[in-house]
């Protein structure tokens, strides 16, 4: 009988093995994205995900969106081992959250970029007219190029300002934002904790590899572990990922120890699957809103689309050039830009015309004795201070001495 390996002599052997994924070893940094943004991109609760509700415009984070107040039928896409469900940002209910997320771009702001980039409602088709100018294909997302991640940056414990600030915004610009969730359930995915939360962390990672770095499974001779990783900066990017829409993942047990190849090719065939549809659906209800807007000047849901639980006349009239984001609560206080502008594109407006300030140029008020003396003493004079101190002294002194004579009293006297 062979004796046991020894500590030392498993890690020497652990530490011999060749890599999984050799591939990945020694990757150069991407030029273009550096990672995904998760946190601070879901902007509600996300109950509606898990209830067959309809919810009525004064319940949602974005009234003016045309899926407000109607039964539709969101894209709901299942593989064996995972399933994936999406909703609209714009339908979620307001919550309260200890740091504000990123604010949403609501559907009048959509519908007025679209207006301004020159894109046009085409009666009795399901897609608007886009001009050649913007170099969009039938799969690319109609959405502004920047949103309010452009140049909010999400409160946590201390906002950058001047140059710093600007850094930061850098920094975000090479992130996919993307609002992302798993569900776990111990009846899909395990009883065990840590199985879930490895299987939330290889999701996420894959997810990760797919969109900053274009991941898919190469083709080498073998079995399915041996399959490489094959990465490609062309295609990565946002594409992967709708604008405006939060996922809900619903992975299983098999996905914690399916290998890497697999489990990129299984989310890259559902996330090509539901952004085709959304897509299709989004474009469906700009084009009902550009031909509306054409028509009346005002921005409403395409018509035939309210139900009985739908409040008529509430938004009727609303102008687009009027539309306001405000915060909607007082956890957005962190953002007191966003609480007096009018639109997305003031506020890019605005921004632009400010003039950052350096540490460097900026005045430092000397701090004299006097202003100092002043915060010492609290507004009091100096003969007061000594007075009140005297005064407090004295009263120590005298219940000092009243406790030693009642301990003399008390003490019987000692026998030589």
């Amino acid at each position: 009988m062979k004796p046991a390996a020894t500590l030392s002599n498993l890690f020497k052997e652990i530490s011999s093995r060749p890599p999984r994924y050799p591939e990945l070893n020694g990757l150069k940094k991407s030029n273009s994205f550096k990672s995904i943004q998760l946190r601070n991109q879901t902007p509600g609760s996300l109950d509606p995900f898990f209830s067959p509700d309809t919810y009525v415009y004064k319940d949602v984070l974005d009234p003016s969106h045309p899926a407000t107040g109607v039964s539709v039928k969101f894209p709901n896409i299942r593989d064996e081992d995972i399933g994936v469900k999406i909703r609209p940002l714009s339908l979620l209910l307001p919550k309260q959250l200890p740091f504000p997320a990123i604010p949403i771009v609501t559907w009048a702001e959509r519908v007025k970029w679209a207006k301004s980039v020159g894109i046009v409602g085409v009666p009795g088709s399901k897609s608007p007219k886009i001009p050649a100018h913007l170099g969009l294909t039938p799969k690319d997302q109609l959405y502004p190029e920047e949103d309010y991640n452009s140049f909010v940056i999400p409160a946590k414990r201390v906002i950058p300002r001047g140059p710093l600030f600007d850094l930061a915004l850098r920094k975000a610009a090479r992130r996919v934002h993307a609002s992302l969730h798993v569900s776990t359930s111990k009846k899909r995915m395990g009883a065990d904790r840590y199985m879930r939360r490895g299987i939330e962390t290889r999701l996420r990672a894959a997810m990760n590899m797919i969109i900053t770095r274009g991941a898919s499974a190469g083709v080498k001779s073998g079995t399915p572990p041996n399959t490489p990783i094959v990465v490609s900066e062309a295609d990565a990017g946002k594409h992967w990922i709708m604008q405006g829409w939060a996922y809900m993942f619903y992975p299983k047990s098999e996905v914690y120890n399916m290998p890497y190849p697999i489990l990129i090719t299984k989310l890259r065939s559902l996330l090509e699957q539901i952004n085709k549809r959304v897509n299709q659906l989004e474009r469906s209800w700009l084009n009902d809103s550009l031909l509306q807007d054409q028509k009346s000047g005002k921005l409403a849901p395409p018509a035939g689309s309210f139900s009985k639980r739908n409040e008529p006349g509430r938004y009727e009239g609303q102008q687009i050039n009027s539309v306001r984001v405000r915060p909607r609560d007082k956890s957005d206080g962190d953002h007191p830009e966003l609480h007096d502008i009018a639109s997305l594109g003031e506020v890019m407006r605005r921004r632009s015309q400010v003039q950052p300030t350096s540490p460097a140029s900026t005045p430092k008020v000397p701090k004299t004795s006097k202003s100092l003396a002043s915060m010492i003493l609290a507004g009091k004079k100096r003969e007061v201070w000594e007075k009140e101190l005297s005064a407090g002294l004295s009263l120590i002194g005298q219940r000092v001495g009243q406790e030693l004579k009642c301990i003399d009293a008390a003490t019987p006297p000692q026998s030589e």
